[in-house]
């Protein structure tokens, strides 16, 4: 961790950047209010990703009040009728994909398993809503709308879903989650091309 490698990343960085179209190099460099004075600007802000992976999981055991009411009871309380929250630690990772403008692009959720995606189980993407009282026979009132739909440059954007064995992000669900962009339409390629941060590692 030195200052030489720091500089090393930002430059291929920032040059990588101007290659995809999404900014330019200036003569003088630019003093912002903030940071190092730089010699590049950021033209197309919104062609600009930048995306960090939070593990989550199941378990509401500790997490049991929504609007007020309690939805996790204590053992042996005696009342049947009171819904429950899952209390196993069940793995899943979001992704939350958020453009250079500040604006959301993208919500992609990582179940953990071996299993292919469309192998799992609807009521995982779907998910049910405890806090919706009184159901028809099939609970249907009770189905949650799925994950995070955003929109972005007047696309509508569904949650993307995938799996993996620890719930963590692969290469391949990576490209799969930009190929979903991509097959939306998101992003005009005669503009600029996306430009991806990932944990502080670009692509």
């Amino acid at each position: 961790m030195t200052r030489e490698n720091f500089e090393n990343m930002y430059e291929n960085m920032y040059a990588t950047m101007v290659e995809a179209g999404i900014a330019e190099e200036v003569q003088e460099a630019i003093q912002y209010d903030t940071g190092l004075p730089t010699k590049y600007r950021l033209t197309h802000p919104e062609y600009l990703l930048f995306v960090d992976e939070t593990g989550c999981n199941t378990n509401q055991l500790n997490d049991g009040k929504v609007g007020g009411k309690v939805f996790i009871m204590p053992k042996n309380c005696g009342d049947a009728a009171a819904p429950a929250g899952a209390t196993t630690d069940l793995h899943f990772t979001v992704l939350p994909f958020i453009s250079g403008t500040g604006e959301p692009v993208l919500c992609s959720i990582i179940f953990k398993s071996e299993q292919d995606i469309s192998q799992i189980p609807i009521n995982w993407k779907l998910g049910i809503d405890l806090t919706v009282e009184g159901t028809d026979a099939d609970d249907m009132t009770k189905v949650a709308k799925g994950g995070p739909t955003c929109f972005y440059h007047g696309k509508e954007i569904p949650c993307f879903y995938g799996t993996s064995p620890k719930a963590s992000i692969t290469s391949q669900l990576l490209a799969d989650m930009l190929k979903f962009l991509d097959t939306l339409g998101v992003y005009n390629r005669t503009v600029a091309h996306p430009f991806l941060l990932l944990d502080g590692h670009h692509s």
